[in-house]
């Protein structure tokens, strides 16, 4: 009796593993390295307002299709695109860009210091290349 009940807990134990290496398989390999990623570019630049560093802004790129690219300005105004958590860049293609420091949920939206031209009615685009980008935004408040 009690060999059966061990070689029936073996084939729970046994099929249990097996669903979980699969599920594994089929829904981690959109959350970080690994899957099938998209062909990329690195995407760096600098954004300035009226001439000077513009610190603590997003930087999103979105592409026409396919998962957005985001990044966070330094205090110098230089950023860096990720792709996903493990992964740097951006989707090689167009992009509308969107550039804002009135953060969704961390600040005011009253408190935005980047023009509606350049965010919510964004006119700024980008075109991203394989290998390395240098895109830079020099933006105008007025």
């Amino acid at each position: 009796m009690t060999s059966s009940i061990s070689v029936s807990i073996a084939r729970v134990s046994l099929i249990t593993a097996c669903f979980l290496a699969m599920a594994s398989a089929v829904f981690l390999p959109g959350c970080g390295a690994g899957g099938d990623l998209p062909d990329l570019g690195e995407v760096k630049g600098v954004v300035t307002l009226d001439a000077q560093p513009l610190s603590g802004a997003q930087v999103q790129f979105l592409p026409q299709s396919g998962r957005p690219s985001v990044a966070e300005t330094g205090a110098d105004g230089s950023y860096r695109l990720r792709y996903t958590t493990d992964e740097y860049g951006a989707v090689v293609g167009s992009h509308t860009v969107k550039i804002n420091t009135a953060v969704d949920g961390r600040d005011d939206p009253s408190t935005e210091k980047v023009p509606a031209r350049y965010n919510a009615e964004s006119e700024l685009t980008a075109d991203v290349q394989p290998g390395s980008n240098e895109i830079n935004f020099d933006l105008q408040s007025k």
